[in-house]
């Protein structure tokens, strides 16, 4: 039996109701929000194949700058980018959520500033060739990477306390890929703690899977935490605890 001409007008609206719904909701998370002091200020839908070169980009120079990804983001930034560039710099990036993506070639968190970025929920980073994770002396940086499906690949060189403060956190299912050399505090005033931990209540596993020389202490100071459920995988040779005369390292 046909449905009467009124409640299907009725359904049609609710339907069509329904999609607008969804459509404001997906414009609402399917973006990149700034605040404060980011240079240039990224699309604010993100990146497509064959848009413009984005970048170099800056965030957190001279005051605070921040970068929030909505779920299912992408963004691909070109030359150098930098989270906390001068001293009184503080610049922070947080990514959530499946789909969200962010493709940069040089990555510095915390140049003499302070820089922190943070990934959950299935989102992924990919610095295709040097991270830094406290450049200058006085730098402070933090990354944490949380959740499983949460991905941090790191393509070439990563230095972790370059010459100030580096933290990197893996936890709850997290991953950390490095895929060349891994610095934990690389010159005599660096230091770096990195975390790897799991989720004990769940058996979640969390993992740093390394394809590089790892040297946790290189001529300064570096810590490498394996926690419950952390695990820390190497398939190179010749890495090293203390690797400079003058260097500390240590492995829990």
């Amino acid at each position: 039996m046909p449905f009467p001409a009124r409640p299907r007008r009725i359904l049609a609206l609710f339907v069509a109701t329904w999609v607008l719904l969804l459509a404001r909701n997906a414009a609402v998370f399917a973006d990149i929000r700034t605040t404060g002091d980011v240079t240039p200020v990224p699309p604010i839908g993100g990146t497509l194949a064959g848009d413009p070169p984005f970048g170099p980009f800056e965030v957190g120079i001279t005051s605070t700058g921040n970068v929030n990804f909505g779920q299912g983001t992408s963004l691909t930034s070109t030359g150098k980018t930098v989270l906390g560039v001068e001293e009184t710099g503080i610049g922070t990036v947080v990514m959530n959520g499946l789909g969200t993506a962010w493709t940069t070639n040089d990555l510095t968190i915390g140049e003499l500033g302070a820089g922190f970025v943070s990934l959950t929920g299935q989102s992924k980073m990919t610095v295709q060739r040097f991270t830094t994770i406290g450049s200058k002396a006085g730098s402070q940086a933090t990354v944490t990477i949380t959740g499983l499906g949460t991905v941090w690949d790191s393509q070439n060189t990563t230095l972790i306390g370059d010459n100030g403060y580096g933290q990197v956190n893996v936890t709850d299912g997290g991953t950390f890929l490095s895929k060349n050399t891994v610095n934990l505090g690389n010159n005599e005033t660096g230091e770096a703690r990195v975390v790897v931990q799991g989720n004990l209540a769940t058996g979640t596993l969390s993992r740093w899977t390394n394809k590089g020389i790892v040297n946790v202490g290189n001529e300064g100071l570096g810590y490498l935490f394996i926690r419950s459920f952390g695990r820390v995988t190497n398939t190179a040779t010749g890495n090293s605890i203390g690797s400079q005369e003058g260097a500390r390292g240590f492995v829990e």
